[in-house]
């Protein structure tokens, strides 16, 4: 006679599955902490802030994002997304908001901020997600997949987003060389 197993260990080794499953896609998948960078001088009157995630993907947009603005008089800090909660959305001219969706939803400090700040005028969101169409509910947002053949096309989207917030009038009208 064969002795029945019990359904207690068998959903017991299931559920270790899915913690390992769970552990493995989170090391796979999950954001880096973005390198903290700052260009031009503090003193400028223009001043956009970039809080990002690391991944290959958005330290290129990044880096490319800087590029394009780095002979402008405007002082830029990059930082990662989780200083998010300590920023005062009025002390900078523009802010970029590069993140991606974990888990159908974004990473706290993003929908935190979002939600926390009544003017977001001058606060530009740019979402990454497998699909590339998730966005947090209510707010205008660029999205689109971490996709590097479309990199040109988020670069051309956000700084045409930023332009007016952060460039004088003469400026804003002649085009941004990258």
């Amino acid at each position: 006679m064969k002795k029945k197993k019990n359904p207690i260990i068998w959903l017991v080794i299931f559920l270790a599955c899915l913690m390992i499953l769970a552990i493995i896609y989170r090391s796979i998948f999950s954001m880096d902490k973005a390198i903290a960078f700052e260009v031009n001088d503090k003193s400028l009157e223009t001043r956009l802030l970039i809080a990002t995630q690391g991944s290959d993907f958005k330290n290129e947009l990044v880096d490319r994002l800087v590029d394009s603005l780095r002979s402008h008089p405007v002082y830029i800090e990059v930082r990662d997304i989780d200083i998010l909660p300590e920023i005062q959305v009025l002390d900078w001219s523009g802010i970029v908001v590069i993140h991606t969706w974990e888990y159908a939803k974004p990473p706290k400090e993003v929908s935190n901020f979002a939600l926390q700040n009544d003017s977001l005028t001058n606060v530009i969101f740019f979402a990454t997600s497998g699909g590339g169409s998730y966005a947090i509910e209510g707010i205008d947002a660029i999205s689109g997949a971490s996709n590097p053949d479309k990199t040109d096309g988020y670069l051309n989207q956000i700084l045409d987003r930023i332009r007016p917030l952060i460039l004088s009038d003469s400026v804003s009208q002649s085009p941004i060389i990258y």
